[in-house]
């Protein structure tokens, strides 16, 4: 059960990153329909295509596979997913997240089904983005779960409260990083500090900035926010990593000889995997997107939360005296 769920966490790992690697390359619509591939289940050869379709090139032949790609690997993923779930519901072990991971399995193939269908509006792709990670970190609450072990160490005071506070800061963030990377807006905050934008900035109400139905409903969703707007939703989504970091430093710098010994290597690692990802931050903005970076970045926003989701479901359970 172990091992299968360690697999299973590596390649939902891989299929996040096949993802990114999918909507960096715009790939997103390289298949326009779904869930075949221009009405066949497999890509049939570039002459074939040109035939029908007088526009479609050699380029748009890799983005349909890289599409094609990423929907049977992220499907083959899928049947697995509502697999273990169906294991631990009927088995009696943690069937809520049983019941969890096949209604995200669910969810996240409709999602994918959205994502063509409404022209990859950004409310659809955030949310499959979302899904994807949701899912990983449901997989590692199960494991979590699994090596849930008794220990003699009292955690200090708050510890928990505070783990429970990184934890709804990190999901935060997962949301203003898919929304920041759906409406291509990494590149609209170029500086460090500031965004050296033409006009002072004139900050706009939150429903503006996420105003969904709007966004919803316009014709072109990518052009729906101005420049200033999209560089607005890259300072949020910076300053609430540096609130996450702040808390993280927090957590493991006052609580960290305090907490259980089994718990202290993945408190470090939680400060590493973040110090990493700042700094791909950082690098991302000097370099203007490299793709590699891009794609680093992702994920490791989902390395971020192995130790966050796995502290948070392995509370310790003391010994008895």
């Amino acid at each position: 059960m172990k091992v299968f769920t360690s697999l299973l966490l590596a390649l939902t790992f891989f299929v996040i990153g096949l993802g990114a690697f999918t909507r960096l390359m715009d790939a997103g619509l390289g298949c326009p329909d779904w869930p075949g591939c221009y009405g066949h289940w497999v890509l049939p050869p570039l002459s074939e295509l040109q035939e029908h379709l007088s526009s479609f090139d050699s380029s748009q032949e890799l983005k349909a596979w890289i599409e094609m790609i990423h929907r049977y690997v992220a499907g083959f993923l899928g049947s697995l997913m509502i697999t273990l779930g169906l294991v631990l519901l009927l088995k009696g072990r943690s069937p809520w997240l049983g019941i969890l991971l096949i209604a995200l399995t669910i969810l996240q193939a409709a999602l994918g089904m959205w994502t063509v269908t409404q022209q990859l509006n950004p409310i659809i792709v955030s949310l499959h983005l979302i899904g994807g990670i949701a899912l990983f970190l449901s997989l590692t609450s199960v494991l979590s779960e699994e090596f849930q072990q008794n220990h003699n160490m009292q955690p200090a005071k708050n510890y928990y409260t505070l783990i429970d506070l990184i934890v709804g800061f990190y999901l935060l963030q997962i949301f203003l990083g898919a929304w920041v990377s759906t409406n291509y807006a990494a590149l609209s905050c170029p500086g460090l500090i500031s965004c050296h934008l033409d006009k002072p900035i004139s900050w706009p109400s939150l429903g503006n900035l996420f105003d969904f139905m709007g966004l919803w409903q316009s014709p072109e969703p990518l052009g729906f926010y101005s420049l200033e707007e999209k560089a607005h939703i890259q300072i949020i989504h910076r300053c609430n990593a540096i609130i996450l970091g702040l808390l993280i430093t927090a957590l493991h710098n006052f609580y960290r000889p305090h907490a259980p010994m089994k718990q202290r290597p993945w408190l470090d690692m939680m400060l590493l995997v973040y110090i990493v990802q700042m700094s791909v931050g950082l690098l991302l903005i000097l370099f203007q997107l490299p793709l590699p970076m891009a794609v680093a970045h992702n994920l490791l926003a989902v390395l971020l939360g192995i130790p966050i989701f796995w502290i948070k479901f392995q509370r310790v359970k003391r010994y008895a005296s």
